[in-house]
């Protein structure tokens, strides 16, 4: 009885600290990144509000070309820091742009 009591203790206790995927919320995180350049984007990087940066694409975007990206998420972030990395170390960025609220990044 003690053994069951205890189980059901620990069972409870995991439930509490798992965390767990929310829930889709049904917003639309799809983001166009527009290159207003007339150079090509080499990679884009981003970084959701305490995540890390990481790669979000490495295809190239041509001068005056686009790309769309679908931001969803298992945590349903809205909120990134973007980066476009163009050849010779030349970078654009744009910091707390909300994919939920905005259609369009322009990189300048």
């Amino acid at each position: 009885m003690n053994r069951l009591i205890i189980a059901f203790f620990l069972m409870g206790l995991t439930a509490c600290t798992t965390p767990s995927p929310a829930e889709p919320d049904g917003r639309n995180r799809v983001l166009d990144i527009v290159n207003d350049t007339p150079l090509p984007v080499l990679r884009v990087y981003g970084k959701a509000q305490g995540g890390r940066r990481s790669v979000i694409t490495e295809a190239p975007i041509a001068p005056r070309g686009y790309i769309s990206i679908n931001f969803a998420n298992p945590a349903n972030a809205c909120v990134y820091d973007l980066v476009a990395e163009f050849q010779g170390e030349r970078e654009a960025a744009t910091i707390s742009i909300d994919v939920c609220a905005h259609s369009v990044w322009r990189v300048h």
